[in-house]
């Protein structure tokens, strides 16, 4: 077998034409750097619209969660504890 001539970036191999690309279309692919956990997802078609004292409560709960979390007063994120509940949910199995 012998590499017969180059051609807009394509190589013939006794014939059959093969990307020159080949080693690059086999490189691993890196490893993410974040964690992930795949959850089902429920679309829906209507937004409820909030009105302004709606507005304002949900702000107002927002900046008490945002003073919580710098005073130090916030849950870390457990994942293997999300993952058991989350499972937990979906068969039913909550006491």
């Amino acid at each position: 077998m012998s590499v017969v001539g180059l051609r807009a970036g394509m190589a013939t191999l006794d014939g059959l034409r093969i990307p020159a690309k080949v080693g690059a279309m086999t490189q691993p692919k890196l490893k993410r750097e974040l964690e992930t956990t795949f959850v089902p997802v429920v679309t829906m078609e209507e937004v409820p619209v909030l009105n302004d004292e709606e507005r304002e409560e949900l702000i107002a709960s927002l900046r008490d969660a945002e003073s919580d979390v710098a005073a130090g007063r916030a849950t870390p994120f457990d994942r293997a504890g999300f993952i058991a509940r989350f499972m937990a949910i979906c068969r039913g199995d909550l006491d």
